[in-house]
Order: structure tokens, then C-alpha cells, then sequence
């Protein structure tokens, strides 16, 4: 597979390669911190963008207003857009360079519908999360 195929659009590398041996501790360790650091930073990252959006969901829905409707619409869209284009940049070897020296349109429809469906999962999350967090708001006393 060349470098160009395995670039999302953006040009970033997301691959993770299960053919890829780490014999050593020296190798290991420097890479699980590597990916400790880089995952929490996304996590909490996502997290604020989900809370964001869920925080305009809830108070368009509880306003009535339009202007935070529209809002919540853009960017609710906007994140599922993000998520789809994040999960499709996922290559994982050596199954995809397999797949893709197959030739087959299935490598990439099934890519597709992978990134489509956690989008969609994330923006209905949303909506569960924040409607737990307005569930325990009300049942706390203040």
C-alpha cells in the first residue's frame, strides 16, 4: 500500500499495524506512554466537543429558541462530519493493504459504513448522556 492511500485527506497516518512486533520492553514502553498521552488529550478533547453540543441540545430544546436550534443542528453535524471522516482515516494492517491489493469496492464500502455508523452512535450518545445528566440533575437535591 503507498504512503498516498494510507493519507486521509487531511494527510494524517492513522494506522494501526497488528503486524508490527515489539520484542522489548524498550520498545514497548516509550510507545504505550506515546499513545497514553495522545489518547487522553483526544479523549478529553471529544468529551468537551460532546458536552458542547449536548449542552446546546439541551437548552434549544428547553428554550424553544430557534437561533440555538440551528445551533445545535450545525454543530451536531459538524461533529458526526468529524467522526466520519476520523474513523474512515483508520487503517488497520496489514488487513487494509490486503484489501486494497484486492481491488474490490468492498475494502472501501465497509470502511465507509464503519465511520457512518460510529457517527451516528456518537450523535445518539449525545443525546442518552445529556438526557441521564438532566435525569440526575432533577432527582439531586439542592
Amino acid at each position: 500500500m503507498t504512503d498516498e492511500q494510507l493519507n486521509d485527506p487531511l494527510g494524517h497516518h492513522r494506522i494501526i499495524d497488528l503486524a508490527a512486533v515489539k520484542k522489548h520492553d524498550r520498545e514497548w514502553t516509550p510507545a504505550y506512554y506515546r499513545n497514553i498521552e495522545r489518547g487522553t488529550a483526544g479523549w478529553f478533547t471529544w468529551m468537551n466537543w460532546l458536552l458542547a453540543c449536548g449542552a446546546l441540545v439541551y437548552l434549544a430544546t428547553k428554550t424553544h429558541s430557534a437561533v440555538l436550534r440551528v445551533l445545535a443542528g450545525i454543530s451536531q453535524g459538524l461533529l458526526w462530519m468529524y467522526i466520519v471522516a476520523f474513523m474512515s482515516s483508520i487503517r488497520i494492517e496489514p488487513i487494509t493493504s490486503k484489501l486494497y491489493q484486492s481491488h474490490t469496492i468492498l475494502a472501501r464500502v465497509g470502511q465507509i459504513l464503519w465511520a457512518f455508523a460510529f457517527g451516528g452512535a456518537a450523535i445518539y450518545g449525545i443525546h442518552i448522556f445529556i438526557d441521564h445528566v438532566i435525569d440526575v440533575l432533577r432527582v439531586t437535591p439542592h
